[in-house]
């Protein structure tokens, strides 16, 4: 009876630790690297690898403008309005949306890092 408490007390604990880490952008960031923009998760884990060469077109839109389908990945906060739409030219998932604290800024970034592969 005490385990079974102690773990669901556990669970509970860890649900409102992921939930807040969430909400306040600590559960996802955003690399922008010399060839791709990875996707970390808990500030060490590479859950997702974007190279450059793959992106087709990148640009940031509002909330209004996301439709749902079977091709696009929502990374990140998605109460945020700062969106960020990553068009692939390969793989199955063809769209990705990310949720970077600063779009703009996310995007002078990208913006500077393509520039220095030319």
């Amino acid at each position: 009876m005490n385990l079974i408490f102690f773990l669901s007390i556990l669970a509970a604990l860890l649900g409102l630790l992921v939930t807040f880490l969430a909400l306040t952008g600590g559960l996802y960031a955003y690399r922008i690297g010399n060839k791709s923009i990875e996707v970390v998760l808990f500030k060490f884990w590479t859950a997702l690898d974007i190279p450059f060469d793959d992106i087709e077109s990148i640009r940031k839109v509002r909330r209004s403008e996301l439709k749902p389908d079977l091709q696009t990945m929502r990374i990140g906060n998605s109460l945020s309005s700062q969106k960020v739409l990553i068009k692939r030219h390969s793989g199955r998932i063809k769209k990705i949306v990310l949720t970077p604290p600063d779009a703009e800024d996310f995007l002078k970034q990208v913006y500077q890092a393509l520039m220095s592969l030319i």
